[in-house]
């Protein structure tokens, strides 16, 4: 019972700090999300599947009440937190769980902090965003892509 008292106070206060603005005057409030997660984590490998389900419950809440205000570096961890948790459940029935390495994890989220407004929008380079045809509707204009003679201009 006391356990299950002590991780259900640690699970608010780090569901506090993660509230928007909460962070706000540290240095790096982006970091401390990503530490703070990763304090969680180190809970899901005690043995008591009671302090394990609590720690699952309270990723759950956070992901509710501030899923929207975690940084990239922090969403990389909450994933990472929730398939270790996700794998040690499914490995104590005997299946098994795979999900991409920790550098796959940190390759999206550097893919994630290069995208910009400007370039996720539509824009005229991106051939996924190109709405042009030419008038024989051809692959390469559809692609974005254009012959010599449609480069030039018109006659």
């Amino acid at each position: 019972a006391l356990r299950m008292v002590a991780v259900g106070a640690i699970c608010r206060v780090l569901s506090e700090a993660l509230k928007k603005g909460a962070l706000a005057m540290l240095e790096d409030p982006e970091a401390e999300q990503a530490q703070l997660l990763g304090e969680l984590e180190v809970l899901l490998t005690v043995p008591h599947e009671d302090v394990r389900a609590r720690v699952c419950e309270s990723l759950l809440g956070i992901l509710h009440t501030s899923g929207q205000e975690l940084d990239p570096r922090a969403w990389a961890t909450m994933v990472k937190s929730v398939a270790f948790a996700a794998r040690g459940e499914l490995e104590r029935v005997g299946l098994f769980f795979l999900l991409p390495s920790d550098s796959d994890l940190e390759t999206a989220v550097v893919h994630t902090k290069a995208r910009t407004p400007a370039t996720s929008g539509s824009n005229p380079n991106n051939p996924s965003n190109n709405n042009s045809k030419s008038s024989n509707g051809s692959a390469a204009a559809a692609s974005g892509t254009t012959s010599p003679s449609e480069a030039e201009g018109p006659p």
